[in-house]
């Protein structure tokens, strides 16, 4: 964990500024790397599409990539979303609920508080919050 990470209050002040950092990030993700995840997701023929992110936060990245198109396709997701701090996950499942009715989707509660279904546009999208260090 990094200093800064160090100095925040999980439970309020951390989230608030992984929040409030979400359009600085939009801006700071490289094109080139979002353009061949764009290419590479579009050559991708299974049932079902696995993606594991580290570092989820509050879960900014998983609509970014859905706006974006990124993840677009004949073929559900299953979104495993891993973050050292466990008390980001509510931040990360409000957000969730609130961006998949904007997205067209139903949301719905998974096997576990950490485990969300979300069900549109011809295809079911499972996301899965998930507490390691690595």
């Amino acid at each position: 964990m990094t200093d800064v990470m160090k100095s925040f209050d999980a439970s309020s002040d951390f989230k608030r500024y992984l929040e409030s950092k979400e359009t600085v990030d939009d801006r700071a993700l490289d094109v080139t790397t979002m353009v061949a995840l764009g290419e590479a997701v579009a050559e991708f023929k299974g049932p079902t599409l696995r993606v594991l992110e580290v570092g989820c936060g509050v879960g900014n990245m998983l609509p970014r990539l859905l706006r974006r198109g990124i993840l677009e396709g004949a073929f559900d997701i299953d979104y495993t979303a891993i973050d050292i701090q466990d008390k980001l996950f509510e931040a990360a499942r409000f957000r969730v609920e609130r961006w998949a009715e904007e997205l067209g989707f139903k949301f719905e509660c998974g096997s576990n508080e950490h485990e969300f279904v979300l069900n549109g546009n011809g295809r079911t999208l499972t996301m899965r919050l998930t507490v390691s260090s690595l």
